[in-house]
């Protein structure tokens, strides 16, 4: 069959019938969620699972309290920096001064801030816990969690991310 300018147009297709419309299978949704679970699981199951060896080996006392003080100051004072240093020293500046991240960490952290604060004065939590309670929602998770995750979930560029949103949201 041609056009009128004698182009050969392609043959229509029939309407499909509703027997022939894909509909996805219930073992294909399935599939595709154990998929999710698993990159989920492939992203935290390192962060969680030293979590987990530090309470199964304090459990059974082979970690003392002086061993998870050394360890909690090697991991802040040499391993996270160390983490922040390797991932800002290869970024160029511009990368550096990302105005959309900058903003999306402060207007989170101020808003929090804001509820947690409203929250223990509505709680009527005195003034000497009131900053603990403020603060501790997210001030350590960000860096002790928030930068190993980010690591794992998106590589070297989610540590530079996370290590910008920590420098401008947890001074």
């Amino acid at each position: 069959m041609t056009t009128a300018r004698g182009d050969a147009r392609p043959p229509v297709s029939p309407k499909p019938q509703v027997s022939q419309i894909a509909i996805p299978c219930p073992s294909a949704i399935l599939r595709g969620m154990f998929y999710r679970i698993l990159s989920v699981l492939e992203i935290t199951l390192p962060v969680f699972g030293l979590i987990g060896i530090g309470k199964f080996l304090q459990l059974k006392r082979t970690l003392s309290a002086s061993s998870r003080h050394t360890i909690n100051f090697i991991v802040a004072n040499f391993s996270l920096p160390s983490l922040i240093f390797l991932a800002v020293s290869r970024a160029s500046f511009e990368r550096l001064i990302n105005g959309a991240i900058i903003v999306g960490a402060l207007v989170p952290t101020f808003l929090g801030l804001a509820l947690f604060f409203s929250l223990a004065r509505l709680l009527r939590i005195k003034g000497e816990d009131r900053a603990p309670f403020t603060y501790s929602p997210f001030w350590a998770n960000a860096s002790y969690m928030g930068l190993p995750l980010a690591y794992n979930a998106f590589g070297e560029a989610g540590t530079l991310n996370a290590a910008i949103i920590n420098a401008f949201a947890m001074p």
